[in-house]
């Protein structure tokens, strides 16, 4: 039985191309939710009120899937998302098989019926959504986040803040993901030789409660929950069955984390080719980094390809709960 859609739209998403298309949705009958108008649970508290089988494609990149879930969880209400997806890196729109991104597919209504029937038609699995606990060190200062991807803290980052601070101070710059990747992708060449200090002498980690060596050469810490990291780089990779350290593939339903480091910013983009890998690390169901050294500056830290700097900070991340979501079908 077909259930109703509804649009949760981000218009400032993939260089206000989400703001575009409103009407089109609209023009199909599809109740459309313009979340910079209202915040997302305004809209969530009206659609629970309506007592309708309801699925929600979100229309936005990796930030707005997760604004939403942590919409849902304040609004203590809960329904099967799909993504049209708008952002940069799309990173759970390309493990949930809805693409690397929104290239105007959806602008006539033949296309729009066409995507309608394939959100409906899609199968909903349960997905791992981790709850991630900051404190600043030496402090009584916290703040709980919701990760659905990855969180890094490095030099990584440090690229990923560099863009979004450029973009917020010139919006007009970001019109295309073209654009926008080619962006990202000089800021990481830029300090692809960056002298920040050695993750290993900043923190320690453990992982199921048992501490964990991190590699002395470490510029990044990663953890991840998806096969897809930074427009689909695949950290983890296949690890093979017959290694001593029995890891299992990255699956975002199995309740487990995967944790990998990375040498420079460089070392990603050759990962992207398959010219490297990245250091596998450890794969558990709770990890622990907690920072050891003090720091003169902030550090550069991010959740599902949103950055922050912020003092030294020690981070938990366990599993929250599963949500439901729909995966296109490969048919």
């Amino acid at each position: 039985m077909a259930e109703t859609i509804v649009v949760f739209v981000n218009t400032k998403s993939g260089g206000q191309v989400g703001a575009k298309l409103v009407k089109p949705f609209q023009s199909a009958g599809l109740m459309v939710c313009d979340i910079m108008v209202k915040a997302p649970e305004v809209w969530l508290a009206e659609l629970s009120s309506k007592k309708e089988n309801v699925r929600i494609l979100i229309a936005g990149g990796d930030g707005t899937v997760r604004w939403v879930l942590q919409a849902m969880e304040k609004a203590v209400v809960e329904f099967p998302i799909a993504i049209l997806p708008l952002g940069t890196g799309n990173d759970f729109a390309r493990v949930t098989n809805w693409g690397a991104g929104y290239a105007g597919q959806a602008s006539s209504s033949k296309r729009i019926q066409n995507l309608i029937n394939q959100v409906n038609g899609g199968v909903v699995r349960n997905f791992d959504c981790w709850n991630l606990n900051t404190k600043v060190s030496g402090s009584d200062e916290s703040n709980k986040m919701t990760m659905i991807n990855y969180f890094s803290v490095g030099v990584d980052a440090k690229a990923a803040h560099r863009f979004h601070s450029l973009r917020e101070r010139h919006p007009k710059l970001f019109k295309s993901r073209f654009t926008n990747q080619a962006i990202y992708g000089w800021y990481g060449f830029a300090i692809a030789t960056d002298c920040s200090p050695m993750i290993a002498n900043t923190y320690k980690v453990t992982v199921d409660g048992k501490p964990i060596k991190i590699p002395s050469n470490s510029m990044s810490l990663i953890v991840l929950n998806v096969s897809s990291f930074a427009a689909g780089v695949n950290l983890w990779g296949k690890p093979n069955p017959k290694n001593k350290q029995n890891f299992s593939e990255t699956q975002p339903d199995d309740g487990l984390l995967e944790l990998v480091s990375v040498r420079s910013t460089l070392h990603v983009g050759l990962i992207k080719i398959h010219l490297a890998r990245a250091t596998r690390i450890a794969q558990g169901r709770e990890v622990k980094i907690t920072s050891i050294a003090e720091h003169p500056k902030k550090l550069a830290y991010q959740v599902d390809g949103e950055p922050w700097l912020n003092a030294p900070l020690d981070i938990t991340i366990e599993l929250e709960k599963k949500v439901p979501v729909v995966f296109k079908s490969k048919k």
